[in-house]
Parts: C-alpha cells; structure tokens; sequence
C-alpha cells in the first residue's frame, strides 16, 4: 500500500492524524506528497465526490485525488488559499517567530474549507525554541487542523516532536541512473557489493548535482594526494566545501571508499573508481580522516544553529594536520 493510498483511506476513515512527518532524502517525493495532501484537504469538489461515493456502499481502494478546477484548487494553485500556510525558511532555521506565526494561524476559523493545513519544509532546522514552540501545538492541536513537517533526516528533530506525529518514510523512486548504477556494479564486481545506497539519490537523479559531486570528488582527491601545490589544492577544496550543500555526505562517502579499497578484494576495492595514484595515505590516515569528518558532521546535526563555516574550516585545519602526518 503507499503513502497515497493509506491517507485516502485515513482520511475516508476520518482518522487523518493532526501530524504528519514526511521523511526521506533529498529527491525522494516529501514535497509532492504533502502538496498532493494538501490538495485533496482543501479540494471542494473532492468532498462532494467522495459523500457521493461513500453514499453508493460501495468500498473505495485507491488514491485520491484533487480536481484542479474548483475555487479552492485555483486558489491553491496561484499560492493564495487563505486556510494554508507553508512556512518558508529564509536563514539558517526556522525560529520562534515563524512557529508562533503557524500557531496563531491555526487557532483561527478556516475562511473557506474545513481543514487549515501548515506545511513546514525543512523542519530538521527549527531551533529548539521553536521546537518547544511548536511541541505545545502538536500536544493540543486545533480542531480540523493538519501540520505537515518535511525532513531528510529525523535524528535532528527533537524526539518529542517525532513521537507525536505520524512518521511516512519515502524511499524514493528508483530512476534509470540508479538501476544502471546497481546493474553495472553486480556485472563488473562480486556480488557483494552490488548495491546503491539511497542517500545517494541526489547525485543518481539530477546531472547537476553528479557533475557537481564529480568535481567535489576530483578536488578531494587532488587534495589528500597532491605533492606538488598542496597549498593550492587545499585552498580549492576549502572553497568547495563552503560552497556545496551536500559537501561533507560527500567527503564521508569518499574517504569510505578509500577505505574499501584498503581492505577489500581488488575486484570489489577497485568498483569506487576513486583511486589514490601518488602518495598514497595510509588506513589509519584514512581512518582518522573519517572518524574527524563524522564529528564534524554530528556537530552540525546536534546544533542547528552553528557557526557551519567556520567548522567547516575547523575540519579542514583537521584534515590538513592529518593528511600532512603532523
């Protein structure tokens, strides 16, 4: 059954929970499944069909779906329905005021439909004021409201939060740059490593973020290899980490590699295509490396509202001490 089905049957049911989190990573549909609940709460037309169908006896086994055409849906679809609001992050996080702005949103009477709906993107970066914030809400919600939170990653949010909404978990769908990558891995190594870890979505489904990825690759290793204008590699690869979102999942999913192919079979080592050609460093390099760039990485998951540059440099003043063997 997926995520479309069992919420028309909730909400057929009236047993629609008042929180929802959306979870999976990047490019894995979050958006469009809440837009498409979204949707089908607010769609006037969809009521009426639905009244109609449950009035026939006949059981209903599918997903639902808005009209498109009805006052709300036109609404909705010029982003000027009165009883939604998506809040938008605009900094770093979300703060106390954007939440106190959702709550007080909620508490009023819906102008047009039932339902009044928030929709909170990003929702991993709420500080934990606005977390607080938000928990009293989840804890006493309004009458015939639905808060939608979106995330890539759960572990951030404050485990209150988790426990009083219901958990979707989107895997994503597997396009063709996938299924090519997991066919071509199971043909060319052992069995053993014919697999695609999903946190790669981003790099599979969009040419954009693989060129990128590709170029962040060939710096990164240009960086822990070069004997000659080390300080120049180092300084190129400081400028990419600032500047790409997904920097430091793709330093951890580099450095693994390189650490695959330490210990690994060549036939399965060799599959990462990241070799180290001229001055090779060493497992426990290696190790250390990873072991600094999950710390780095646990620091700004904890804390949303650090300084992201300058741990950033803090890491590459660390990767720099252990590359060099200081």
């Amino acid at each position: 059954m997926t995520h479309q089905q069992l919420l028309s049957q909730q909400y057929l049911n009236k047993t629609l929970p008042h929180a929802i989190l959306i979870n999976g990573a990047t490019g894995s549909g979050k958006l469009t499944l809440a837009q498409w609940l979204v949707n089908i709460l607010l769609c006037q037309t969809l009521h009426k069909n639905v009244e109609h169908h449950l009035n026939s006896g006949n059981a209903f086994s599918g997903e639902l779906e808005a009209c498109g055409n009805c006052k709300t849906c036109l609404l909705v679809s010029k982003l000027s329905y009165p009883d939604h609001l998506a809040l938008e992050l605009t900094g770093a996080s979300i703060g106390i005021d954007d939440v106190r702005r959702a709550n007080a949103f909620l508490e009023k009477t819906a102008h047009i439909g039932k339902f009044k709906t928030v929709l909170i993107p990003n929702a991993q970066t709420m500080t934990v004021a606005a977390a607080n914030a938000l928990l009293k809400t989840l804890e006493e919600p309004t009458a015939n409201s639905i808060i939608i939170l979106l995330s890539h990653d759960v572990e951030l949010l404050l485990p209150t939060i988790v426990s009083r909404c219901r958990v979707l978990t989107m895997k994503g769908q597997v396009g063709a740059a996938l299924i090519s990558q997991f066919q071509q891995q199971a043909n060319e190594t052992s069995e053993l490593d014919g697999f695609v870890n999903l946190s790669h979505l981003p790099e599979l489904q969009e040419a954009t973020v693989n060129n990128a990825y590709q170029v962040f690759k060939q710096s990164c290793l240009n960086y822990f290899t070069a004997r000659d204008n080390r300080e120049r590699a180092s300084d190129n690869f400081l400028k990419l980490m600032r500047e790409e979102t997904h920097a430091l999942r793709w330093l951890e999913k580099i450095t693994v590699n390189l650490l695959r192919e330490q210990f690994l079979p060549a036939s399965v080592g060799q599959s990462s295509k990241e070799p180290i050609e001229q001055n090779k460093l060493s497992p426990q390099q290696l190790n250390l490396l990873y072991k600094t760039i999950i710390a780095a990485s646990k620091v700004l998951k904890l804390l949303p509202q650090a300084n992201e540059t300058f741990i950033l440099e803090k890491l590459h003043l660390s990767l720099d001490t252990i590359i060099n063997g200081n």
